[in-house]
């Protein structure tokens, strides 16, 4: 089987990459470093009450962009899911199929869980924010319960397990389930691959008409991405200033150590077990991952 670069398949995330969108990220989160660092108090170049007009104002494209791939992530999920599983061909393939991805995610969830409790404990990364600071900087009421406290109750799991099941599809749409979204469409999909295929070929070309459409919308929100990181970066500077963000900065280094040490397992399983040449695949691998770790979103990506 010859696998082909990822970058070739989706043109969407073809143009993306080739306008290096990760790189124009990256840009404006410095830029956006730059102008939070020049609109705090700590520079007292402008008050308070001005540099939060305008950055108010910049973090515009920021939640602009969150809310359209809110909006557009359900339906682009719930097509790429069942187009990816109905290019097994038949029930047979998807079975022999679904089990061996079943078993490498469980398997790669659990690793991925260790690696981050690991590194989690072994950093402490809350140790070096202030959390007092940031949050009167946030003006968040600390009395404010930002977690719910959800008790585990073994006599539970049971009933958690049958509530993957979506009793109404449409209520898992409009709340965003993500869980019961794939569960039903993987439903879906087994129940089109054991129909003839005249009778599921109308729903193939709709669902591929669906993700055509939502990878578009995705693109025009990612372009949005350079301009969202950059002022959603002024607003959170400019609020709580160079020495809270170096603590948030340590987070941020603790989760890319954490990336890093995954990507190694990875790297494990591509040559142990799929016995492809590591450097060629990551390179397959690079503009996908890039793209998909600067905007902090997978939605790009998602089809491929």
């Amino acid at each position: 089987m010859v696998i082909k670069s990822f970058k070739h398949q989706i043109p969407q995330i073809s143009y993306l990459v080739k306008k290096k969108l990760w790189a124009q990220v990256l840009v404006g989160l410095f830029l956006g470093l730059l102008l939070g660092l020049v609109l705090g108090p700590e520079a007292g170049i402008v008050d308070k009450d001005t540099g939060g007009i305008i950055t108010t104002w910049l973090s515009i494209p920021a939640h602009l962009f969150l809310k359209i791939i809110q909006m557009i992530i359900v339906p682009l999920i719930f097509a790429s899911i069942i187009r990816g599983l109905l290019s097994a061909g038949s029930v047979e393939q998807l079975r022999t199929m679904g089990i061996s991805v079943a078993v490498f995610f469980v398997i790669t969830t659990v690793i991925a869980l260790g690696i981050g409790v690991f590194v989690a404990t072994t950093i402490v990364p809350g140790n070096f924010v202030d959390s007092e600071s940031m949050l009167s900087s946030l003006e968040i009421d600390e009395t404010e319960q930002l977690v719910e406290n959800i008790e585990f109750n073994f006599l539970d799991i049971p009933q958690h397990i049958v509530g993957l099941i979506p009793s109404n599809p449409l209520t898992s749409f409009m709340s965003g389930e993500m869980l019961s979204i794939i569960i039903f469409a993987l439903f879906v999909a087994i129940a089109m691959i054991s129909l003839p295929k005249k009778k599921s070929e109308p729903i193939m070309d709709l669902l591929e008409s669906i993700q055509g459409i939502t990878m578009k919308v995705v693109s025009w929100a990612m372009r949005l991405a350079p301009l969202a990181a950059f002022g959603l970066m002024a607003d959170i500077v400019s609020k709580v200033g160079l020495d809270a963000l170096v603590g948030l900065g340590t987070y941020m280094g603790t989760v890319v150590i954490g990336l890093f040490i995954m990507m190694a397992v990875y790297i494990v399983i591509i040559k142990v077990f799929a016995r492809r040449p590591i450097i060629s695949t990551l390179k397959m691998m690079k503009d996908p991952l890039l793209l998909a770790f600067s905007t902090s979103s997978s939605a790009a990506v998602m089809p491929v």
